[in-house]
């Protein structure tokens, strides 16, 4: 019997040598920017922050359910444009 995964099922180079997980995190950035370029990356991202806030479950939010949703938000929207920053000047 397999052992069940762990974080969710998402992929985890803690056991990849160094330069195999860089290798790794630079084709997981490419390919995130080729479908989601930061104007669309954004756009999406609006439309999920947009959604959250008019929906039902943002009625059950307290103060500081909702600062940290407006953080996340922030925070994901610098990391998308940050993100072919990142990446190697051969794959940019």
């Amino acid at each position: 019997m397999s052992e069940p995964k762990k974080n969710g099922g998402q992929t985890n180079n803690i056991s990849l040598p160094a330069e195999a997980a860089a290798l790794h995190a630079a084709e997981v950035i490419s390919n995130f920017i080729l479908f989601y370029p930061p104007d669309v990356a954004k756009e999406a991202l609006w439309q999920l922050f947009n959604a959250s806030m008019s929906g039902n479950v943002a009625d059950d939010w307290d103060c500081h359910d909702r600062s940290n949703m407006l953080l996340f938000y922030r925070l994901a929207g610098e990391l998308v444009e940050v993100l072919p920053g990142l990446l190697p000047k051969s794959t940019n």
